[in-house]
């Protein structure tokens, strides 16, 4: 399936056609082999959302994804609440942001960037 290719390592550059074709092949073909793939590649996708959305569709296996997204600070707010959530008993202890997540006030640049980027064309 082609849409197993969008993600990780070959993703493709738009960002919101990452996200749709994901949203899409988990909505429609969720137990077949390519959307395994997808889930698997869409954890190391360089959009902090995308890899965010297979770690909860994961569940446990997504909860090292979920960890690393807290610590490096590169969520939304909201996503990042709901990332801690899903940690359940870990919650935020020991999941402290890295210093420069901290001094961006919880977003990394790149994530700053990408969601001006996608409010602009999200209208």
């Amino acid at each position: 399936m082609l849409l197993c290719h969008t993600f990780g390592e070959r993703a493709d550059p738009d960002l919101r056609f990452r996200r749709t074709c994901f949203e899409a092949l988990l909505r429609e073909y969720p137990k077949t082999e390519a959307a395994r793939d997808a889930l698997a590649a869409a954890g190391h996708d360089p959009d902090p959302v995308l890899q965010f959305l297979a770690a909860r569709h994961l569940g446990d296996s997504g909860r090292p994804i979920l960890r690393q997204l807290v610590r490096a600070g590169g969520l939304p707010p909201e996503l990042r609440e709901e990332a801690v959530a899903l940690l359940g008993h870990e919650g935020a202890g020991g999941l402290a942001l890295a210093p420069e997540a901290e001094a961006a006030g919880g977003l990394s640049l790149d994530a700053r960037a990408a969601e001006g980027a996608l409010s602009k064309t999200d209208n």
